[in-house]
């Protein structure tokens, strides 16, 4: 039996776990022009009648996730599963991340309250921006306890030690006795 069908077997109990940069929307310039890829909003909506839970687990902010997946019944795991749980960074960490940024022609910083993303997308060579911001950041992670988390044309300061994406979805599933669980994301957050 293929693994696909078994699960949808257990439609009651399962849930559905979605990345959205990437995933649900493409990569783009500037993240705040990413949108739901055409569709995806009516699977979406089809999802949230047949399964346990749905969610969107994401780096974002709840308010972006909110406004961007606009559907009713979707559980949001924003900032990775953190929101609710990290203390906003200091004042002085986020200067020298934009301090860093600003050395980098095509780096912004997006600050998201107890973590803060430095964004390449826009730089011209971006292995050369991705190899300079994260030089720049190790130090300051190091100093405040943080840690680098790579992604696709960004690296985040995160809490230390702290479970990211898969810590939300662990808690999902724990939280809402899944029999199974699809997850579908295009990184290693």
């Amino acid at each position: 039996m293929d693994r696909l069908a078994s699960f949808r077997t257990r439609e009651g109990r399962a849930g559905v776990l979605l990345d959205f940069d990437g995933t649900l929307s493409p990569i783009v310039a500037k993240p705040e022009l990413a949108r739901i890829r055409d569709g995806a909003r009516d699977a979406i909506v089809r999802l949230v009648g047949r399964y346990a839970v749905v969610a969107i687990v994401s780096g974002r902010t709840s308010d972006q996730l909110g406004e961007l997946v606009g559907v009713e019944g979707v559980r949001l795991a924003a900032l990775y599963g953190l929101a609710d749980e990290a203390p906003p960074l200091a004042g002085e960490v986020l200067e020298a991340v934009r301090g860093v940024a600003a050395g980098v022609p095509g780096a912004r910083v997006e600050p998201k309250g107890g973590s803060v993303a430095v964004h390449y997308r826009a730089a011209d060579d971006a292995a050369e921006a991705r190899t300079e911001i994260a030089e720049g950041l190790v130090p300051i992670a190091e100093r405040a306890g943080l840690a680098l988390l790579p992604g696709k044309m960004v690296i985040e300061l995160v809490p230390a030690g702290r479970p990211l994406k898969d810590g939300a979805v662990e808690r999902i599933v724990e939280e809402e006795r899944l029999d199974a669980v699809l997850y579908a994301g295009d990184d290693v957050a």
